[in-house]
C-alpha cells in the first residue's frame, strides 16, 4: 500500500525540500517546486548559480506555502549568530520525524573567521538547512550566515543543532561584494553596518507598534470560542483562541494604572508565558475589531497581544536568573536592562 503525504516545514520563510513517507513496504520522496542540489552538475559560474538560486529578483517564484521571508533586519535582530566564515564540508543526513516519516537536510560545517555578534567562541559551527539553500556555494568560499538555534520538539527537522535561517539567512562574498536575497552585489561593509543597525534596535520595532506593555504574572488561561458556532462540538483543549489574565507589576507606557489585565491571543501555544510565570507582553486595545468573532463577542477581553513577524514575538518570558527571553533576545536579557530599553524608546516618541 503507498502512502502519498504532502508535508512541509515553515521555518523563516523557508519549505523542506525532501521528505520520505515510509510504511512496511513503500517509500515516497516529495520534492519542493524548486529542487537545485548543492551536488548539482552543472557547468555554471558557482556565482551565478547562486545567484540565480538566492537573489529574489533571479530566483524561481516561491510558492505560497513558503510566504514572504523575513524582513533582513528582522533576521539580523533574532538571530543567535551572525557568521563570517569559509565552508569546509556539505553533507546530507535524514532526520526521523516519526517512525515512518524522515526528512533529508544539508548539514554544513564552516570554518569561523568573525561572529558579527561576538558570542561565538569556536573554530568551526555545524549547522543544519532544507535542500537547495546551499546551491552554488562551494568549499573554501566566504560566506555569511544567519544562524538561529533549535530546540528539539515533536516535528522538528532541526533537533537539537543551529540552522541557517532561511534563504535570506546566507551571502556569498567575493571580492568584498556580498550577494544574496535582498542583495546582489551590496558592499561587505555596508551590510555588517546594517546589521549592526539591526542589532542595536532589538525590541524597538513591537515597542513602538505597541500601545501597553506589561510587565507580570500569568495567573489564568481561558480559552474562548470565537468561530465555531457549535459550541457542542467545541473542545477546549483544541482551541488555540483565549484569554489571559495577568497580575500587574507594571505597565511601562503608564496609561495603565489597575492591578490586573485581561488579553486576549489568537494562538496560545505561541505565547512563551504559562500560568504561574513573569512575563512582559506587548499590547493594544480593540479586540473586536482586529479578531472579527463570530461568536462570543461579549468574551472577549478587550486588549490583545500583539506581534512582529512571527506569532512568538509579542511575549517574553522571565526566567529563575532574572532574565527575559524572546525572539530578539534568545540569549535572554536582564529585565531592568529591558524595562530601561522599551522605556527610552517609548520616551523618544
Amino acid at each position: 500500500m503507498l502512502v502519498i503525504v504532502m508535508a512541509t516545514a515553515l521555518i523563516a520563510g523557508s519549505i523542506a525540500a525532501i521528505i520520505h513517507i515510509s510504511n512496511t513496504s513503500n517509500t515516497m520522496i516529495v520534492l519542493p517546486p524548486s529542487s537545485s542540489s548543492t551536488t548539482s552538475t552543472t557547468t555554471k559560474d558557482p556565482l551565478e548559480l547562486f545567484r540565480e538560486s538566492h537573489y529574489k529578483e533571479y530566483s524561481d517564484p516561491r510558492s505560497i506555502s513558503e510566504g514572504e521571508p523575513h524582513p533582513l533586519d528582522y533576521i539580523a535582530r533574532i538571530s543567535h549568530h551572525i557568521i563570517i566564515g569559509k565552508m569546509k564540508v556539505i553533507g546530507k543526513l535524514e532526520e526521523r520525524l516519526t517512525p515512518n516519516v524522515t526528512m533529508e537536510m544539508d548539514r554544513a560545517t564552516l570554518e569561523v573567521e568573525q561572529d558579527l555578534i561576538g558570542r561565538y567562541k569556536e573554530k568551526e559551527i555545524f549547522f543544519r538547512t532544507f535542500p537547495g539553500r546551499l546551491t552554488g556555494v562551494m568549499p573554501n568560499d566566504t560566506i555569511l550566515v544567519f544562524i538561529g538555534k533549535s530546540e528539539p520538539e515533536p516535528l522538528n527537522p532541526f533537533g537539537s543543532d543551529y540552522y541557517l535561517m532561511g534563504k535570506p539567512g546566507i551571502y556569498k562574498i567575493v571580492d568584498g561584494k556580498a550577494y544574496g536575497y535582498y542583495h546582489d552585489g551590496i558592499d561587505l561593509e555596508e551590510l555588517i553596518r546594517f546589521i549592526e543597525k539591526a542589532r542595536s534596535e532589538r525590541i524597538k520595532e513591537i515597542t513602538m507598534k505597541a500601545e501597553y506593555i506589561v510587565l507580570g504574572r500569568i495567573t489564568k488561561i481561558e480559552p474562548i470560542n470565537v468561530y465555531e458556532p457549535n459550541e457542542e462540538s467545541v473542545d477546549e483543549k483544541y482551541l488555540a483562541t483565549a484569554n489571559f489574565t495577568i497580575e500587574v507589576e507594571e505597565e511601562l507606557t503608564g496609561k495603565y494604572k489597575e492591578k490586573e489585565m485581561v488579553f486576549f491571543f489568537g494562538a496560545r501555544d505561541e505565547i512563551r508565558c504559562n500560568v504561574g510565570y513573569r512575563c512582559i507582553v506587548f499590547l493594544k486595545y480593540g479586540s473586536i475589531e482586529y479578531v472579527k468573532p463570530l461568536v462570543n463577542k461579549d468574551k472577549i477581553a478587550p486588549y490583545y497581544l500583539i506581534y512582529v513577524h512571527s506569532l512568538t514575538n509579542g511575549s517574553y518570558k522571565i526566567m529563575d536568573d532574572n532574565k527575559a527571553y524572546g525572539d530578539e533576545f534568545p540569549e535572554g536579557i536582564e529585565v531592568d536592562m529591558l524595562v530601561a530599553k522599551i522605556k527610552e524608546y517609548k520616551l523618544k516618541n
